[in-house]
């Protein structure tokens, strides 16, 4: 399980470095439509707010014990910071 939580950690931060970072180098907006209301209303702040949900998922899973669960978010969060990265120059 511990495994399984360092790899979501670790594809949250990747996210977020390279959502910013898509942003920056000129990304037009940011796809995910939750993520996007997080940034028009909280500026910056999006980062902890996401941090906050993402981590508050990650923790219901694991004290459920659905193991698979946090592999399974680990990996689509991962995909979305490897196709945020297409918008990075």
């Amino acid at each position: 399980m511990i495994y399984a939580l360092i790899a979501f950690a670790l594809a949250q931060l990747a996210d977020i470095v390279s959502t910013t970072k898509a942003l920056k180098s000129g990304g037009t907006r940011e796809a995910n439509p939750v993520v996007r209301w997080m940034m028009d209303r909280f500026g910056r702040g999006w980062i902890v707010l996401k941090l906050v949900v993402s981590g508050g998922a990650a923790f219901l899973l694991w004290k459920t014990g659905f193991e698979f669960g946090i592999w399974a978010m680990a990996a689509l969060t991962a995909w979305v910071a490897y196709r945020n990265m297409r918008f990075v120059k």
